[in-house]
């Protein structure tokens, strides 16, 4: 549980439901009081509003006994506040939604993002602490379907909400996020820069450039993956799948990766063509041709699915 949000370990149930449901013994237990006292509180759930001599009367008191019963009932924390209902639907938020949360993130850090995220946004109205596959669950109101994907949208910008999100990736877009606007613009102007470079080495030097794929074979399970403390730890093992491929994702020339070789365990290695701008006739000619001479599609690894 979230200290000081808005987090429980259970669903909600109203106190109606305790007090003339199967369990009033648990609230029986916590605080002492007779049947007039829950006469008192059903009344209370079903309208606070009305005036002492209304409630008396429901509960066959007297104004001034009631008024003591009630004191009482606050004092000891049974009540702990009276609230207005309002119709969700005449407000505009007709639309109740839950929002299932996983997440392999459960340091310090993370679980304060978490709280001030959903502090922060009115149309969150729980969020709970679940067992089993699912971490928590947030119910909150909006007015559509639109809205929904708006409140989830916002969300996911503040905190990352899935084990599908690995640290690292996380970790860059927050990094992202605290660039200003001419940190960006510096950063465009560069790799427009270098677009102009590559353009100009295609257009006076050759038809394709060969490379390879990737730096290494293919890593072990978990190899590559940091973890929420320190997101980078493995960045070594990241780089080398695409050191030699994010310049083209950057330039967005036509490239094709080709399985042309094989490690000693059977694992594909792929050699990279890239061609100029416009020139992706050039590649799957290529490709056809390599294909015809260096047959790939009856390989397979070892282990395969």
């Amino acid at each position: 549980m979230l200290p000081g949000a808005a987090c429980e370990i259970l669903p909600k149930i109203s106190l109606f439901d305790l007090i003339v449901g199967q369990i009033p013994t648990i609230l029986a237990s916590m605080v002492t009081f007779d049947e007039i006292d829950r006469r008192i509180l059903i009344e209370l759930q079903r309208d606070a509003s009305r005036s002492l001599e209304a409630l008396g009367e429901a509960v066959n008191l007297s104004r001034n006994a009631c008024w003591r019963r009630i004191r009482a009932l606050e004092e000891s924390g049974v009540i702990k506040g009276r609230v207005t209902l309002l119709d969700a639907g005449k407000l505009g938020l007709s639309l109740t939604v839950f929002i299932q949360v996983r997440t392999n993130a459960h340091a310090p850090e993370w679980l304060t993002a978490f709280k001030k995220a959903t502090l922060g946004m009115p149309e969150i109205l729980g969020v709970y602490r679940m067992s089993g596959d699912l971490d928590y669950l947030i119910r909150a109101r909006v007015a559509d379907m639109a809205g929904y994907d708006h409140l989830y949208q916002r969300l996911i910008r503040k905190v990352p909400l899935s084990d599908d999100v690995e640290p690292m990736t996380w970790a860059l877009a927050q990094r992202g996020r605290s660039l200003g606007a001419v940190e960006a613009m510096k950063a465009g102007e560069q790799a427009m820069v270098f677009r102009h470079r590559m353009a100009a080495w295609w257009a006076e030097s050759a038809d394709l450039l060969l490379a390879p794929t990737c730096l290494r074979t293919a890593p072990l399970i978990g190899e590559s993956s940091g973890t929420v403390e320190n997101p980078f730890a493995n960045i070594h093992v990241t780089l080398a799948y695409s050191t030699l491929t994010a310049p083209f994702n950057s330039t967005g020339q036509p490239a094709i990766s080709l399985p042309l070789a094989q490690s000693s365990t059977g694992l594909p290695i792929g050699l990279q063509f890239i061609g100029a701008y416009g020139r992706e006739d050039l590649l799957l000619r290529l490709a056809g041709q390599l294909e015809r001479a260096m047959p790939w599609a009856d390989r397979r690894a070892p282990l395969h699915a």
